[in-house]
């Protein structure tokens, strides 16, 4: 996947989707720009991804050499548990991690 653009996803809503977990809103702006991750734009409160960070090698020692290497590793590990990563008072009533990345996956098959 070349374009960092499409690392955007957004559901019917107009909802950005975290690439990882597929947690709606989970920026208020795009977080990806032709040039890649906008780091300090946004930590997804589900699984705590953090674009320009969590997929930059420069940034982060666990970065792959892609974003997308770096978006199926992160999801591998987030996978495992599939647990809300951030603070409860902000997790969803009806969080479900399983249903969220279906959906993630149905909309942008490209991640997968």
């Amino acid at each position: 996947m070349k374009n960092p653009l499409s690392f955007n996803v957004t559901n019917d809503s107009g909802s950005l989707l975290c690439p990882v977990c597929g947690f709606p809103d989970f920026a208020s702006s795009p977080a990806y720009s032709k040039n890649g991750g906008e780091i300090g734009v946004t930590i997804c409160p589900c699984c705590l991804w953090e674009p320009g960070f969590d997929d930059c090698p420069a940034a982060s020692a666990r970065a792959k050499e892609t974003i997308i290497a770096s978006v199926k590793a992160y999801r591998r590990s987030w996978a495992v548990t599939k647990q809300w990563g951030g603070k409860r008072d902000r997790m969803p009533e009806n969080f479900d991690s399983a249903d969220q990345l279906a959906k993630l996956l149905e909309i942008a098959p490209n991640l997968k």
